[in-house]
């Protein structure tokens, strides 16, 4: 499926959904534990998720496990008042997108209730409308709606699933301090290495040599710049790059491109086994030409 089949407003709510869970203690240490742990242990591939440094790795696994959440009746039940009509807006836009024909019968009337929703809001006052949407019938109307469209149109659904991933694990990827917490949660809840006496976290992934792929795709992102010196390792003749794990090994790190991180050899050198404080990779694109203020 080609990039273009990528729904930016979809996209968009995915990154948003997924902050709001990664950063929810109750889903990190229930959900994506029950989940990875699935893969750690051999009972669902890819088995190596997490010791390995794989194309289709964990934030691409995030990626298909919170579209599939973000689909579940369950999610679309806690939504209150307008929100369950824009989710409702979002997925008539979707499936429009993938090139759903002008004279879906189904997402014809998706969209004239939707129109007969906002009619509600522009031609009457407030109360009618959040009457309407707190209503068993605006509630069960909507609902019925949208299992109708996920059970008729699972195939086109199922097939914008893995590039919805992809383009969330370049989204969160191109943030390196949202994939260090990502990697520091990894730990926190469990996969931490210890053993039942063991009172901190220790290396139970093997290092091992990271793929050109995964080399160029942390190079692009850190632009050759070391993340803890900022140094221009690529246009440095005396610097020396190399590629470091942001939670250390030896800390129960892992191997996943998430927790990999571009670091001069002088830095590396002085991180050895710790953790330090991750600098953002993120442009400063509105500090072009500022000019510092006059003493």
């Amino acid at each position: 499926m080609p990039e273009a089949n990528v729904y930016t407003p979809l996209a968009l709510k995915l990154h948003s959904f997924g902050l709001r869970q990664l950063f929810d203690p109750n889903w990190t240490g229930m959900v994506l534990f029950d989940k990875l742990k699935q893969h750690v242990r051999g009972r669902q591939e890819p088995f190596d998720l997490l010791r390995k440094t794989l194309r289709e790795g964990l934030l691409y696994h995030l990626g298909l496990w919170l579209y599939d959440e973000y689909l579940e009746e369950e999610y679309f039940e806690s939504l209150k008042d307008e929100y369950a009509p824009w989710y409702l807006e979002d997925l008539v836009g979707l499936l429009r997108h993938l090139g759903c024909s002008s004279n879906d019968a189904l997402l014809d009337e998706a969209e004239t209730a939707l129109t007969k929703i906002d009619d509600l809001y522009n031609l009457t006052d407030d109360e009618e409308y959040f009457e309407y949407l707190t209503s068993v019938e605006g509630i069960e109307a909507l609902g019925d709606l949208r299992r109708r469209i996920l059970e008729t149109h699972a195939s086109e659904i199922s097939e914008a699933r893995a590039i919805h991933a992809e383009n969330y694990a370049e989204r969160v990827f191109h943030d390196r301090q949202l994939c260090e917490h990502i990697s520091r949660t990894l730990v926190l809840i469990g996969f931490d290495g210890k053993d039942i006496n063991d009172a901190e976290p220790k290396q139970w992934i093997d290092r091992i040599e990271w793929p050109e792929w995964a080399k160029k795709a942390v190079r692009a992102r850190d632009r050759s710049v070391c993340a803890s010196c900022g140094v221009n390792i690529g246009g440095e003749l005396m610097a020396n790059e190399q590629f470091d794990h942001i939670v250390p090994l030896s800390r129960a790190g892992t191997n996943d491109l998430c927790n990999l991180q571009l670091l001069c050899d002088s830095c590396n050198n002085k991180k050895s086994a710790n953790q330090i404080d991750v600098a953002s990779s993120v442009p400063r694109y509105l500090n072009v030409g500022r000019r510092s203020p006059r003493t």
